[in-house]
């Protein structure tokens, strides 16, 4: 394994630096807006409670390829897709292997809920899937609509 140079060093503690006032920045305006708004139902409505702070963040999560959705924060790849299971299991409080069901409606009866949305993956394998950034609030309003009729 190659050493890294001093150069090498100072540049990851910079970037070290800058991932973490950029954490500390988007936590202190969370901190400020939580008590008036603690879920937000899409990311504009996110981005639209964050006042004057709206470019600064966009700048952070675009910067460090965030995406944020209700009071979850996702990790999105190079084509703007978050992996299924994270989503899954923080939002929906299920394993993916069960909320895939939903993706296609081919296992167990389940409905069809995601009919329309973008996936990338194979419900079937679900710890590959991921699902569009822009397509998530959608796909838990179906679920929480379709699950509400059973309580």
């Amino acid at each position: 394994m190659k050493k890294a140079s001093k150069k090498d060093c100072e540049r990851m503690t910079e970037n070290l630096d800058d991932a973490k006032g950029a954490l500390q920045l988007i936590n202190r305006v969370l901190e400020d807006k939580l008590n008036n708004r603690p879920k937000w139902p899409d990311p504009e409505s996110f981005m639209e409670a964050f006042g004057s702070h709206v470019r600064e963040i966009r700048e952070i999560l675009d910067k460090y390829r965030v995406f944020v959705f209700e009071d979850h924060k996702f990790e999105i790849d190079e084509n703007d897709f978050v992996n299924f299971g994270d989503v899954a299991l923080g939002i929906l409080n299920k394993q993916s292997q069960y909320a895939s069901r939903y993706v296609d409606g081919r296992i167990d009866d389940r409905p069809n809920l995601g009919k329309g949305l973008r996936f990338e993956g194979d419900p079937a394998d679900y710890h590959f899937l991921k699902i569009h950034k822009d397509d998530i609030a959608e796909f838990i309003k179906r679920v929480r609509e379709y699950q509400s009729r059973f309580i």
